[in-house]
């Protein structure tokens, strides 16, 4: 068993998504990548030239930093569900458009601004993943599970059976949100409730959104949807 490792959090400015950044020599693992100049510094004082990164889904929080880092680091390898990759290959859809609803009269300029600096550009995915595959990085086992519901692409990872990468499910005191485009009902509760209902109690929680915590009864009551 590799030595256990924390992975570092970046939070996005006004959409509050986190991602998670894990260095292991010149190698680095990124969930849900963000344009965060800050992460990339750091990663340049590791000397990280390749990095992987695994997309829990589809949403334009979670997936606005892939083209950064490819501007920025030699090596960029990018791990999603098919629907994922399908999605966001159309540039129209890397969008953020969760800040326009933000928009209020004390915080225009700064919210447009914000809006106006994300290039509306295309994103590759490099491979499919899917419900059971299984891999390594570094020695650390990574598992990959299919929870459709928030969207079709939507993955959970296991990182060593100690810790869950969650996405847009779990997030602290937070209902789970099923009415954007592509989002089901019927999938989140016939396949993905279950699934998230069998994660051991102890195990860590780091969300898409909001601070990691450790997997209680607690978490099933704030994921009553909506």
């Amino acid at each position: 068993m590799p030595e256990k490792r924390w992975f570092s959090r970046y939070v996005l400015p006004f959409m509050a998504s986190n991602m998670y950044v894990l260095a292991e020599g010149e190698d680095a693992l990124v969930i849900d990548p963000q344009p965060s100049e800050e992460a990339c510094a750091a990663l340049q004082r590791t000397a990280a030239g390749r990095i992987l990164v695994l997309l829990t889904h589809e949403h334009f929080d979670h997936t606005s930093g892939v083209n950064f880092f490819r501007r920025h680091i030699p090596s960029v390898r990018v791990l999603a569900h098919a629907e994922t990759a399908h999605h966001i290959e159309t540039a129209r859809n890397n969008r953020p458009l969760a800040l326009l609803k933000m928009v209020a009269e004390e915080n225009r300029a700064e919210i447009m601004e914000a809006y106006r600096s994300y290039p509306m550009e295309s994103i590759s995915v490099d491979a499919h993943l899917a419900d059971g595959q299984e891999f390594l990085w570094h020695g650390h086992v990574i598992d990959v599970v299919e929870v459709p519901g928030h969207s079709p692409g939507s993955l959970l990872f296991s990182f060593d059976d100690g810790m869950v990468f969650t996405g847009d499910y779990l997030i602290p005191r937070t209902a789970v949100i099923l009415r954007y485009p592509g989002g089901s009902e019927e999938a989140y509760e016939r396949i993905t409730l279950p699934k998230l209902k069998a994660i051991p109690n102890g195990r860590l929680i780091l969300p898409g959104h909001g601070a990691p915590y450790r997997f209680d009864g607690r978490a099933m009551d704030w994921n009553q949807r909506r």
